[in-house]
C-alpha cells in the first residue's frame, strides 16, 4: 500500500515551496492523482478511510486531504493559504530546500526569540550549550534510536561531559534521559569535548547525528536570520564551524593537521 500520507505535508510543502507545482487547492487534487495513492485509493478505499471507490467519492476525499493538509501548512507558518490559493512562505521554503520536516523551521521560528535572549549575556561555553540544544530540538533526531536501559548510559555520559554545567543538565532532566533528543545533545557534547562513547552503538549514533546536524544546522541559521535575531545567528554559525573543524581534523590523515 502507498506510504505517502505519513509524509503528505512535506511533500505538497516542497511543490508549494520548491517546485512550485502546486498553487491551489485544485493543483494539489491534480497532484495527488498523479502518485501511486490515487492508484491504490481504486483498489483499496478502505485503507485509506475513504468511503468508496468511485471518482466523485474518491475526488472528494483527495479535495478534503489536500484542503486539511494546506490548512495545516498554513498554521504552521510554511506556506499562505488564501481561500483555495496558496503560496509559498520563507519557513517552508527554507525545510523543503534543506529537506528538512516542515515542523522543524515551523517550531525554530517559534521558539527562536527565547534562544536570541538566552545567548545575549551567555558565556562561550554556555553558548554553545543552548546551540547545541536548539539543533537537536528539531523533528530530524525524534528517531534517533533510544534503547534498553540507554537512559542510564546517558546519565552517566551527561556526568562526565557537563559536571561543570549545571543548567544542560537541568535542561537534559527535563527532557529525560530516555529521550532521543536528550542522547542527540549528548553525542554531539562528545564529539565537540573528546568525550568516550560508552559502547559501540553510540559511535553509530553520534556519526548518523553528525550526518544530519550540518543541513539542520544550515537550515536554522536561516529560520535566526530571517527572524533577525542576531546573536542566535551567530551562535549557530559558530557551532556549526566547530561541529565541522571537529570533523574535517579528524578525517585528516594520521600525523597531518591543518
Amino acid at each position: 500500500e502507498s506510504r505517502l500520507l505519513s509524509s503528505l505535508h512535506n511533500f505538497v510543502c516542497a511543490e508549494v515551496c520548491l517546485c512550485g507545482r502546486i498553487k491551489s487547492i485544485n493543483d494539489c487534487v491534480a497532484w495527488l492523482k498523479w502518485t501511486y495513492l490515487y492508484r491504490r485509493l481504486r483498489r483499496n478505499p478502505s485503507f485509506y478511510e475513504c468511503e468508496g471507490s468511485d471518482d466523485k467519492t474518491i475526488s472528494t476525499f483527495l479535495e478534503t486531504l489536500s484542503r486539511k493538509v494546506l490548512i495545516d501548512l498554513d498554521e504552521a507558518g510554511v506556506v499562505e493559504l488564501d481561500g483555495d490559493d496558496v503560496s509559498s512562505a520563507t519557513l517552508g521554503s527554507v525545510a523543503a530546500y534543506y529537506y528538512l520536516d516542515y515542523r522543524t523551521t515551523s517550531e525554530a521560528s517559534i521558539n527562536v526569540d527565547d534562544f536570541e535572549a538566552e545567548v545575549l549575556d551567555a558565556t562561550q561555553r554556555r553558548r554553545e550549550a543552548l546551540a547545541v540544544a536548539f539543533l537537536c530540538s528539531a523533528r530530524e533526531f525524534d528517531e534517533l534510536p533510544v534503547r534498553h536501559n540507554e537512559d542510564i548510559e546517558n546519565s552517566d555520559l551527561a556526568s562526565q561531559l557537563l559536571d561543570d554545567d549545571a543548567e544542560t543538565i537541568q535542561g537534559l532532566l527535563e527532557l529525560g534521559y530516555d529521550s532521543p533528543h536528550a542522547k542527540a545533545q549528548l553525542l554531539i557534547h562528545a564529539k565537540l569535548r573528546d568525550g568516550k562513547l560508552p559502547i559501540a552503538d553510540y559511535a553509530t549514533d553520534q556519526r548518523s547525528v553528525l550526518e544530519q546536524a550540518p543541513r539542520v544546522l544550515a537550515a536554522l541559521i536561516d529560520v535566526a536570520a530571517d527572524a533577525g535575531c542576531v546573536n542566535a545567528t551567530l551562535a549557530l554559525l559558530e557551532l556549526s564551524q566547530a561541529i565541522r573543524s571537529k570533523c574535517s581534523r579528524e578525517a585528516l590523515p594520521r600525523g597531518r593537521t591543518k
